[in-house]
């Protein structure tokens, strides 16, 4: 199979799966990326007709050579997302959302919470902050291999300025706990540049990266 055909599976998998729904074009979710010279990925599905904010899809990861000649088993993911909102004001905002995530290659499944604070500091300052939990388990294994609890800080400026951010994470795993600061820049539209320091206290170690995504 080709890029071009797993392309169109892609399209024909999203429109079997809100076939159901009496959905518009508005509830339909569709972002193919092209993430490297050859590798692609498709982001696809929908918000559901339900009360609450409720979305669930697949994500479709693809390398191909340069005939377009897919080279590995193609992974996907599914997932499902309900969020709901608090705390709204003029100057703040919040978010609370439960995710899920399958691997139907591995068998991974993540289950998540997440509670998303933005704040406006000033008029050039937004802060943004957030608390999850995720549990890591394995459907094949019958068996949940890890809990990692997570809290970041972004302070940004606005209207495309850098952004410095603060995290912490502890996992039951390995039982290790890691920090990170970082800064980040939006250089060449969707080019971000990111330094960062991995556990600056107890043993610093230094990155500088680049990332960008095409979308067409």
């Amino acid at each position: 199979m080709n890029i071009w055909k797993m392309k169109a599976l892609c399209v024909g998998v999203l429109l079997f799966a809100v076939g159901a729904y009496p959905v518009n074009a508005d509830n339909l979710i569709w972002v193919p990326a092209k993430t490297g010279e050859n590798a692609y990925t498709f982001k696809m599905g929908m918000k559901l007709p339900l009360p609450a904010d409720v979305t669930a899809g697949a994500d479709v990861f693809v390398n191909a050579n340069n005939a377009g000649r897919l080279t590995t088993l193609v992974p996907v993911d599914f997932w499902g997302r309900i969020s709901t909102q608090s705390g709204q004001s003029m100057a703040a905002t919040g978010q609370n959302s439960f995710n899920v995530r399958r691997n139907v290659v591995t068998g991974a499944v993540g289950v998540g919470v997440e509670a998303l604070r933005r704040r406006i500091l000033t008029k050039r300052l937004d802060l943004q902050t957030s608390r999850s939990l995720t549990l890591q388990c394995n459907t094949y294994e019958r068996q949940c291999r890890s809990a990692t609890g997570r809290q970041t800080a972004r302070l940004s400026v606005t209207e495309g300025g850098p952004s410095l951010i603060a995290e912490g994470a502890f996992s039951t795993g390995d039982g290790t706990f890691t920090n990170r600061l970082a800064f980040e820049q939006n250089i060449l539209g969707g080019v971000v540049l990111q330094g960062a320091v991995q556990n600056p206290v107890r043993a610093p170690t230094a990155s500088v990266n680049l990332r960008y995504a095409l979308n067409w």
